[in-house]
């Protein structure tokens, strides 16, 4: 698993074995696995995500494979973004809950990934799942 820390030259790399499937938090954490996608048929964009927990606690891990995102995060650049959704990350991980973020190589984040792109026909709305999709199986 690919984790990055934050110093004074920025994010640094300082795992080097990586996995290519989910693998579950540590005891005690809640994992959100997000991704967007682009349509370039038509330009739409969606995001998509999950929450996977080992037992039930409420901290949240968040992984993430877009590095600037995460930096933009860890920096507290975030804070003071023109992107509406960078400041809406920074406001909820300052509410009154344990948060960490880090980084992740895209092929542990396919099934966020297959949740923003299963959303490109749903235009400005939101999709919510009680049950994943029976074509996310596999990857589950």
């Amino acid at each position: 698993m690919s984790y990055l820390s934050q110093s004074s030259r920025g994010i640094q790399p300082f795992a080097t074995a990586l996995a290519t499937c989910w693998s579950p938090p540590d005891h005690g954490w809640i994992k959100m696995n997000s991704d967007g996608a682009m349509s370039m048929n038509d330009d739409n964009t969606s995001i998509g995500g999950l929450f996977r927990d080992v037992d039930g606690h409420w901290h949240l891990e968040i992984k993430c494979d877009n590095t600037l995102l995460v930096e933009s995060v860890l920096t507290g650049s975030a804070a003071s973004s023109n992107l509406a959704e960078l400041r809406l990350i920074n406001i909820y991980l300052k509410r009154n809950w344990k948060t960490r973020i880090c980084h992740i190589p895209r092929s542990q984040n396919m099934t966020a990934d297959r949740m923003a792109k299963c959303t490109y026909d749903n235009q400005f709305g939101l999709k919510l799942f009680e049950d994943p999709p029976i074509s996310f199986q596999e990857i589950l």
